[in-house]
């Protein structure tokens, strides 16, 4: 009784208020969605007509090894429809954001929130308004994506289940890993929760199951440098997922799929491109997508760096100055000048399939300079991480970031599944930006961060006004 007494008088109930409030909005958003033509209405007919496992066999032998996706869609499709993904959707699009909150507070040795004082020491946890502040910037970061990347991936039915769902089966999963590694260790019982999520997200797509893989070794590693011990646990999970991963690259259905969008996608003359000629579309899709739909990204990287440099004392003009011109370009689309984004992709539709290939030589000079400038705003970015966090933890999420879109170099859909690839990468820029954030020591610099943040969110949202009522027709 004395705890609730405590959890009434002392306002823990905040938090979960203000998690409330939210997920009953993203709920009413979600109420105006309805099943798309085109894959929602094929996953709809292919379950009504055939029994769980039989589906799953299906598209594991004909389409994908993606069985852990696969497995959702058929509990929405077949048991619970359109009502049951907007609730189950709603919670999804909140927990997201909660669940790299604490993966950000737990590798900051912090707590989101103190349940009890018996149990943790209360300067370890946030208060109510740092919760409130965190989750509001944390949940700026869908405003601050591309509203089609966004919507591909949160929005449409078909693809919020493959990629939020998977996501945040992902981010529990990680989380008694990332306890290991820096919160000293986990309860036994978390793994029940993160074996069975580890296989649904490694089963889910592929970037998500790379990147928990990689959280899950780097962890290891981490207790193995620190302490000289082997988490048998987390040896465990690795192993799970590691066959859970290659479950999902041996089905033969991949090889069907690939080459049926191999034939829809691309045109002839992509089969007789070269090395060197494959890895610059990657290179110059990938640079694009860096220069476009994360530019919000790296600037609050940016913008955070140097706060967190000038906030230690540290005027070095060499890291400041280069920051801030890096920040002024990726702020000039607003003004609607794109001679530093557009890298030569502008023309290219990914609803459309391609007809030509972009080239090197067909760039125009400003398409060069922007594919130089950004690139070098990459290469940038870091050695400046290190300068500012003196942390493996940032360069190695970021080197996750390029990885989950450089797979696309492997695949036929490049262009056209794109804006959903650039969901993980953002998330996981979204954790720099949060981890950052977190060490600043101004109550004054981080209300103002995140009050800069909010108003670029919905300046972001408001010039692709059009596009976002378009969509909701």
């Amino acid at each position: 009784m004395q705890r609730i007494v405590d959890f009434v008088n002392e306002r823990k109930w905040v938090p979960c208020a203000v998690l409330a409030f939210f997920v009953v909005c993203f709920f009413g958003v979600f109420c105006l969605i309805h099943y798309s033509d085109g894959d929602d209405a094929i996953f709809d007919e292919m379950v009504s007509t055939r029994s769980f496992f039989d589906y799953l066999k299906f598209r594991y032998e004909t389409w994908t090894g993606r069985m852990g996706g696969e497995s959702m869609v058929y509990v929405v499709f077949r048991c619970g429809g359109i009502w049951f993904w907007r609730i189950a959707n709603a919670l999804m699009v909140a927990a997201l954001p909660l669940c790299l909150l604490n993966l950000c507070a737990i590798s900051a040795s912090r707590r989101l929130v103190c349940p009890c004082r018996s149990v943790c020491d209360e300067q370890d946890a946030f208060s109510n308004w740092e919760f409130a502040r965190l989750f509001v910037l944390a949940l700026t970061g869908y405003l601050l994506m591309d509203v089609m990347t966004f919507g591909h991936a949160a929005v449409w039915v078909n693809g919020s289940i493959f990629y939020t769902w998977s996501i945040v089966c992902g981010l529990l999963a990680v989380t008694p890993a990332v306890k290991c590694a820096y919160a000293g260790g986990y309860r036994r019982w978390e793994l029940a929760y993160a074996f069975p999520l580890g296989v649904v997200a490694a089963m889910s797509i592929e970037q998500i199951g790379a990147a928990l893989i990689a959280f899950i070794l780097i962890s290891l590693v981490t207790v193995w440098l620190r302490k000289r011990r082997i988490d048998t646990g987390l040896v465990v999970q690795a192993a799970i997922v590691l066959v859970a991963f290659a479950v999902l690259f041996v089905a033969p259905g991949n090889a069907l799929r690939a080459k049926a969008e191999y034939v829809d996608w691309l045109p002839p003359e992509f089969r007789n491109l070269g090395a060197g000629g494959h890895l610059f579309l990657t290179f110059q899709w990938l640079i694009s997508s860096f220069a476009n739909e994360g530019r919000l990204f790296f600037l609050g990287i940016w913008a955070l760096g140097v706060m967190l440099l000038l906030r230690r004392g540290d005027r070095d003009f060499r890291w400041i100055v280069p920051a801030a011109l890096f920040g002024v370009a990726a702020l000039l689309p607003f003004a609607k000048v794109n001679i530093l984004s557009d890298v030569g992709l502008y023309g290219v539709d990914p609803a459309v399939p391609l007809t030509k290939l972009p080239s090197w030589a067909a760039m125009t000079a400003m398409n060069k300079v922007a594919l130089f400038w950004w690139t070098a705003a990459v290469a940038f970015t870091v050695p400046f991480l290190w300068k500012v966090c003196k942390s493996l933890l940032p360069l190695f999420v970021f080197a996750g970031a390029i990885a989950c879109e450089f797979v696309m170099h492997f695949s036929p859909t490049m262009y056209a599944s794109g804006e959903r690839v650039y969901y993980m990468t953002s998330i996981l820029l979204l954790f720099i930006v949060i981890r950052m954030y977190m060490a600043l020591d101004s109550e004054k610099w981080k209300n103002a961060f995140v009050a800069s943040a909010v108003v670029a969110g919905l300046l972001n949202a408001a010039v692709q006004a059009s596009v976002i009522l378009s969509k909701m027709q």
